[in-house]
């Protein structure tokens, strides 16, 4: 019987129909084609069956357990994506490959801690649960291998786990908007790490193991109350933006000198009282912002070598 047929036949409650049509909608789910799964979800075919078929179908019957129990936990309903980045206007989401879960979005839930079933899900490569209220994390973190992308921004917590850097594929970690005095002394370890958001935090201090990450790209530190930073900044030799905007600090060390691909740096709002003569050695700088400091008056000498080197002083 033809699909359109058996969906107008389901309509008007013909049993035998609604049988047969559930049971066509979970077999082609179950298929695996991607055309054939985005125009089922696309056209609400998926209302018609359950959340139990619709999962078991899609997923592997371990990950389709954990977005159940997940689900019946938060009273939420998870929406179905192929997206790889955050949703800005989703609560609970999820992108499936090869029916595994590789993004699960469970963002301003109040979720007060992690369910440990998470840990199933092996091949999860983007996990964004901003907005909840966790505080601490557990150590199991780290065995979630597969993690490319942790968002963890305003999420209330007080420490990180060293377990965490383990997460050896991890290129993006989002800790902006918490209350972190200190990062793990093994940080380094994330050795594929490209982005570190730690604004808006109470660090003091960075440990110094922050220049084994060969690969940091960005590094966002603004917003804490840092007085000095270590040395082994400088060999951050990728690093194309540091932002270090509202802290404490008077000077930077001299090795930034060598962060030979560094494009953006923000000092505003710390305790500075001159621009660092390293800022003319920097090859590729191109926006310096160092407002609301202690700045004694930039000299003309100082001024032409900017403006020669197209370097732009944000206000």
């Amino acid at each position: 019987m033809a699909f359109p047929l058996l969906k107008r036949l389901t309509e008007v409650g013909d049993p035998l129909a609604v049988k047969v049509f559930k049971e066509e909608i979970v077999k082609r789910l179950g298929s695996g084609y991607p055309s054939v799964i985005t125009y089922l979800l696309k056209e609400k075919y998926t209302d018609y069956i359950s959340r139990q078929d619709l999962f078991y179908s899609l997923l592997e019957p371990k990950e389709a357990e954990v977005i159940l129990e997940l689900e019946a936990f938060l009273g939420e309903t998870t929406k179905i994506d192929d997206i790889k980045e955050y949703e800005e206007d989703e609560r609970m989401s999820i992108t499936i490959e090869n029916k595994k879960i590789v993004r699960l979005q469970v963002v301003g839930c109040g979720l007060k801690y992690l369910p440990e079933n998470l840990i199933k899900l092996t091949h999860l490569k983007h996990l964004y649960l901003n907005g909840n209220d966790f505080r601490n994390l557990p150590k199991w973190i780290g065995d979630l291998k597969a993690l490319e992308t942790l968002a963890l921004r305003s999420c209330d917590l007080e420490s990180i786990p060293g377990s965490i850097c383990n997460l050896k594929r991890l290129e993006k970690l989002n800790l902006v908007n918490n209350y972190l005095t200190e990062l793990p002394i093994s940080i380094g370890n994330l050795v594929n790490l490209k982005e570190l958001n730690c604004g808006g935090n109470e660090l003091e201090e960075l440990p110094k193991s922050i220049g084994l990450l060969k690969y940091l790209e960005e590094l966002y530190l603004n917003g804490n109350v840092i007085k000095e930073l270590p040395d082994s900044l400088g060999n951050l030799s990728n690093l194309k933006q540091l932002v270090l905007e509202l802290n404490k600090l008077k000077s930077l060390p001299d090795t930034v000198h060598n962060l030979i691909n560094l494009e953006k740096l923000d000092i505003d709002g710390n305790y500075f009282k001159n621009i660092p003569n390293f800022v003319l050695d920097l090859p590729k700088i191109k926006e310096l912002k160092i407002d609301s400091n202690l700045l004694e008056t930039v000299s003309d000498d100082m001024k032409r070598q900017l403006d020669s080197r197209h370097i732009y002083i944000g206000d």
